[in-house]
């Protein structure tokens, strides 16, 4: 069977998913704080809707796989569907809008996009 199949694919997005929200955790929590003076930004509104439309986009596209991996065939994890769509969009989530580091990377992506 083909790596990109369902039945494989599935178990790599949640690996994906779970290793981004483990990352954003460790760069927010545990890495060693950098030099300087620490800034509070305070996002406008503008920045706010770029943010929102960038994690909805990613939350479309994870739910949407999540979803046609779990009705396509009778996989063991069709049970448990509800389970992983919260848990996919709780991690999302967390690295999209409460993570100082997700925010920052989507911003600098948004940004590198417009000007490139």
């Amino acid at each position: 069977m083909a790596v990109v199949a369902n039945q494989f694919f599935f178990p790599l997005l949640q690996i994906v998913v779970v290793s981004f929200f483990a990352f954003a955790i460790y760069q927010d929590h545990f890495r060693p704080p950098s030099p300087g003076i620490p800034v509070l930004i305070r996002r406008g509104d503008e920045s706010m809707k770029r943010l929102e439309k960038a994690t909805g986009l990613v939350l479309a596209l994870v739910i949407t796989i999540i979803n046609k991996g779990v009705f396509d065939a009778e996989p063991v994890w069709k049970a448990y569907s509800a389970f992983f769509n919260l848990l996919d969009v709780a991690a999302i989530l967390y690295a999209c809008y409460f993570s100082s580091w997700g925010r920052n990377r989507i911003f600098s992506l948004l940004e590198r996009l417009r000007t490139d």
